[in-house]
């Protein structure tokens, strides 16, 4: 039959990733004044490779752009988002 794109695999590794990925971000909220972005998307990672282990032994598709699509991508997408949560919370902010 048709190869499987990866659209569940997608969502559900974003989902998996992404309440690591706010949790770990709480816990370094306001401790990074040099690379808060850079942080978070190094959280982002970390969530993102947590999530492809599960989905990994949960998927039975092997083949390439399922992979790419399903696998890799949501570590991209985590790592945006971690960057953009590491500008929100890690920064420090000046007391206004």
């Amino acid at each position: 039959g048709m190869p499987r794109v990866g659209w569940k695999c997608l969502r559900m590794s974003i989902m998996m990733g992404v309440f690591p990925l706010l949790a770990m971000a709480l816990v370094r909220r306001n401790s990074d004044p040099n690379h808060p972005r850079l942080t978070g998307a190094t959280l982002g990672v970390a969530a993102g490779a947590c999530a492809w282990v599960f989905t990994d032994l949960w998927c039975p598709v092997g083949n390439v752009s399922h992979l790419l699509l399903g696998h890799l991508l949501p570590i991209g997408v985590l790592a945006l988002l971690g960057a953009t949560l590491g500008h929100l919370l890690i920064g420090i902010r000046a007391p206004r």
